[in-house]
């Protein structure tokens, strides 16, 4: 027990349930010795305004002596899903999550940014960092994969461009491809994938093989199992 801080580290992981198979739970209590110490009054206030497919809201917040202003806007038609934020506090941060589905096509977009001044709730990477990807479907049991990345931020700068094959052979997948990087980490790589795919599980497996530049070799490996038609490990 560390009574400055309040962490308990445990000698051991405990085990999720006894030899009874009765759930085995943690209780603590603990006493302030100053009632007030380290308390900050904290304060909000939100307006939201609500569409049949789309929303936008707008919050400002003063928490530990710090304000954030911040504004929020949404859609989503079934289609086309989209997420967009930003905030001020000191510096902007900036985000956005688009997909959408075209036919038997999907195409998603992820962007984040923040000042290095940005002093507000929820803080992330300091600098630009985007993603995206478009998936094509040329048949029943074949599709395109398409992926690219840019960063840009105080310690590191560039992206990647990957296309991949996938062939399906149901409850098998394999696929083949390329990946160009450019900026602090460049090269050619090939890649080549197999996966597996047929209810409850799912497992994919994504190799990259450095071929030229300082490219890393690398191998991605999910796994999802599905326990309910809500609940999903991995």
């Amino acid at each position: 027990m560390d009574y400055p801080t309040g962490i308990v580290t445990l000698v051991r992981p405990l085990d999720r349930v006894d030899a009874s198979f009765n759930d085995v739970r943690v209780l603590a209590s603990y006493r302030l010795l100053g009632g007030n110490a380290g308390r900050h009054l904290a304060s909000g206030v939100q307006v939201r305004q609500e569409g049949k497919n789309s929303s936008l809201g707008a919050a400002v917040v003063n928490l530990d002596g710090k304000t954030t202003f911040g504004v929020r806007g949404t859609f989503d038609n079934g289609l086309t899903r989209a997420d967009t934020r930003l905030a001020y506090s000191g510096g902007v941060q900036a985000s956005a999550d688009l997909s959408a589905r075209l036919g038997d096509d999907t195409a998603s977009l992820a962007a984040r940014y923040q000042d290095t001044g940005y002093q507000g709730l929820a803080p992330f990477n300091v600098g630009l960092n985007v993603a995206a990807n478009y998936t094509a479907a040329f048949g029943p049991n074949l599709r395109g994969i398409f992926d690219g990345e840019y960063h840009d931020t105080p310690t590191t700068w560039g992206g990647s461009v990957t296309a991949r094959g996938e062939a399906r052979l149901d409850p098998f997948s394999v696929g083949a491809g390329f990946q160009y990087a450019f900026g602090d980490t460049s090269g050619l790589g090939v890649v080549g994938s197999v996966a597996y795919h047929r209810h409850p599980l799912d497992v994919d497996v994504v190799h990259t093989q450095a071929v030229t530049g300082n490219l890393d070799t690398t191998t991605a490996i999910l796994t999802r199992y599905r326990l309910t038609d809500k609940v999903t490990l991995g």
